[in-house]
């Protein structure tokens, strides 16, 4: 430190958790300090602060990572993966892969929003109320599958295997629903 020239030295630790990163400080050069308290907290709260943003940097990223590997896996699975918000009788889609699209009207651009409508109307109200039924199986805690056929709109029959699987959060019902034809 004399080569330096420091003649008071003041160093707070910089923490990813529990694992120590670093260190901040304060060095005075011109004469020896004694440190105030206020100097003492103000540089631990800035070394809780900086390690915070350290932590939650490396969080968002390795949340991005893994968005980026489950937005390739969904894109590129060979089934179609609905996510279906569930509140009350109210049913909204929330997310759906590229394959239900296709299965649903492949000559046709399906915005989300209309995707439910667009299932809704192919299936007989006895297959609608089976869905109904697994969803509320499903909230129970069991995965259910189901086994049903749809009249698209283009006049073709598809037949789907669809398995659900509950997401509880919050006071909302969330369905992971994975079809695919058979």
């Amino acid at each position: 430190l004399q080569r330096q020239g420091i003649l008071s030295l003041l160093q707070c630790a910089l923490y990813n958790a529990d694992t120590y990163i670093g260190y901040i400080g304060y060095d005075e050069c011109i004469r020896k300090a004694s440190w105030t308290k206020t100097q003492l907290l103000g540089l631990k709260m800035t070394s809780e602060i900086i390690g915070t943003f350290i932590r939650v940097h490396r969080h968002e990223e390795e949340l991005n990572k893994a968005a980026d590997l489950l937005d390739t896996v969904t894109k590129n699975i060979g089934g179609g993966i609905l996510l279906v918000e569930c509140t009350g009788k109210q049913r909204r889609i929330v997310f759906s892969n590229r394959k239900i699209i296709q299965m649903l009207q492949p000559d046709k651009e399906v915005p989300l929003s209309e995707i439910y409508n667009v299932l809704k109307n192919s299936i007989s109200s006895e297959t609608e109320l089976r869905i109904e039924e697994c969803l509320q199986e499903t909230k129970s805690g069991r995965n259910t599958d189901l086994e049903f056929a749809a009249q698209l709109p283009d006049g073709r029959k598809e037949y789907f295997y669809t398995k659900f699987t509950s997401l509880t959060r919050a006071n909302e019902e969330t369905w992971l629903t994975v079809a695919s034809t058979i």
